[in-house]
């Protein structure tokens, strides 16, 4: 079982390939920011079957270190020091049917 933290958040009703190209979408791009700019869920899909476990740590040079659990929470700390204060908070809510205030888990 994942430990709370105040911050986590609801993924719940979302796939991990949709949640894991929200998160590479927004994350900082390496060096001069020319390399592909947006990962589509196809693509996501791909990274999720070629990965061993449940961590990402980097995908395609940029830095997630997040962990996509069946539980449906997601730890925002790790992505949030790398890629700015709220990131993964404005990265998800980038989804479609995300809602306007997301319900933060309580810990």
């Amino acid at each position: 079982m994942t430990t709370l933290n105040p911050d986590s958040i609801s993924t719940k009703g979302f796939t991990k390939a949709q949640v894991l190209s929200a998160l590479w979408n927004k994350a900082k791009s390496p060096g001069d920011g020319k390399a592909q700019s947006t990962m589509t869920t196809d693509e996501a899909e791909q990274e999720i079957s070629r990965q061993t476990g449940i961590y990402f740590d980097t995908v395609r040079g940029r830095h997630l270190k997040v962990e996509l659990n069946s539980e449906g929470i997601l730890d925002p700390t790790r992505y949030d020091q790398n890629n700015g204060a709220g990131c993964a908070k404005r990265a998800l809510e980038s989804l479609k049917d995300w809602p306007k205030e997301p319900t933060r888990m309580a810990g």
